[in-house]
This record gives C-alpha cells, structure tokens and sequence, in this order.
C-alpha cells in the first residue's frame, strides 16, 4: 500500500502507514493548522510548496507544536472522499501548563481500526495561552475571553483546529457533520469553555468531557489573581508588546 497523502487548506502532506491489509492505519504527523505570534491571535497556516513530509518519523516528533494536530485514519479510507466515518477531535490535559496531543498515551491507532478518525489538537499553554493581556496604549485589561476565564488565545487556537477539521477529514473520509470534541482535566475545562462559546458552535456536534480541570474559585476573580501574579513574577506591564520582548525562557516559566 503506498504512502497515504492528505490534502489540508494549506498544502498536501504525506503520512506513515501502521500496520498491513484491513487494519492498517494512516498517521499524519505534526501537520501545520495555525502560527502565531507567542501572544497573537492564531492565523492559518502560511500555504507550503509540494507535499509536507508529515510522516511517523522521530524527526517529525520533534518539530512538533502548538499549532499543530495529529491525525489517525482508517489507511483503507485515507484517499476517499464522501465516507462518512465519525471523528473524534482531542484535547490533551496538563493543568493549562503542558502536555501535547502526540503523547504516546493519545495514540488513536486501535480507535481508527475501529473504523472512526481521530484528530489530536494543539493549543497555547501557560502565559502565552492563558494570561489576560493589558491593551498596549494602557495599563487596563483588554476585556477579552481571557478576563472571564481560560485566556482567549488557548481557546481560539483549539477553534481553528476544529475549523481544520471541519475542512479537512472529508479528504479521509471523515464525516465533518458527525465530530464529537473530548478532553481530560485541562482538555475537558477547555471542552466546557467550547461548549460555551457561540463561535465554536458549528465545529463540532457532541462532547466529552472527563475529569475536568476547573478552578474552585470562580473564574473572574482567579484570573484577576493571575494576573496580580504574573505582573510580580515578569514585572512588566502585560500587554502583547512588552510580554514578547522578554527571553522566551522567562515567558515559559
């Protein structure tokens, strides 16, 4: 069987194939699906020439990031159009500081043997994901999604994944009609703040949400505590220009 390629909004990529006949399943490996900034809103993916080498390699896992997904298929299905197999989109957990959807521990081989798409998503994590930014021109909170819970930009990186999904897993014979989004711990809080942002409401059509990561304070007053946190430890005003002018170490922390 030839290597599976997968056609996506920003170019063709190849994958690996796992296993042999009835059973084998196609991988695409840290395929591209946003870039950004470290504190800018996500974009698509800047268009590449040719085809992406997004194949099962160790190479490839370690260019993995935030802004990208994993994809297990039925290999069988991979080059088919109009199928309609369900889709599971995936959000890792990692307490909104770290984890990735290519940990060994969300392989979704034995879930496509099954006959169902699995599609691990990427977000921003710590500050660059989830601290509420000053404005640029003041001193004040921008009043974005970040001031009433887990920041805006996390959230709308998972967004423009499920949007990925929605254009692509048709190319896999995927049923964009039928994508149900689950997560654990931090994944499944960001399952919840999905479910209740309008903007999302047509990206996916169930959840699943497993032992959600949820603050036991309400959510304006921990952000308000984070942010009086991060303006101690960085000591700078937080807005977007003075945050991405610190080392990127300092910004991890």
């Amino acid at each position: 069987m030839v290597s599976p390629v997968l056609d996506t909004p920003s170019g063709r990529v190849s994958g690996s194939l796992r296993g042999s006949g009835p059973d084998a399943v196609a991988v695409f490996r840290a395929v591209p699906v946003t870039t950004s900034s470290p504190f800018g809103d996500p974009e698509p993916a800047a268009p590449w020439p040719g085809v992406l080498d997004c194949t099962d390699s160790r190479e490839r896992r370690a260019l993995r990031g935030d802004g990208t997904v994993t994809v297990f298929a039925p290999a069988d299905r991979a080059d088919l159009a109009g199928a309609s197999l369900p889709v599971i989109a995936w959000v890792h957990g990692g307490r909104y500081e770290e984890g990735h959807g290519d940990d060994g521990w969300y392989d979704g081989t034995t879930l496509a043997r099954s006959g169902c798409i699995v599609v691990t998503l990427n977000y921003r994590k710590r500050f660059a994901g989830f601290l509420p930014l000053d404005t640029d021109d003041t001193d004040e909170s921008d009043g974005t999604d970040g001031t009433d819970g887990p920041g805006s930009r996390g959230v709308a990186d998972l967004r423009h994944a499920l949007q990925w999904v929605q254009e692509t897993v048709a190319g896999l014979g995927g049923d964009p009609d039928n994508v149900t989004l689950a997560g654990q711990s931090a994944g499944g809080g960001l399952v919840t703040a999905l479910l209740a942002d309008r903007r999302a409401d047509l990206l996916f059509h169930r959840a699943l949400v497993l032992s959600p990561g949820l603050p036991r304070i309400s959510a304006r007053t921990g952000w308000r505590v984070r942010r009086a946190l991060a303006r101690l430890f960085l000591r700078t005003p937080l807005t977007r220009t003075r945050l991405e002018a610190l080392p990127a170490r300092r910004r991890a922390a």
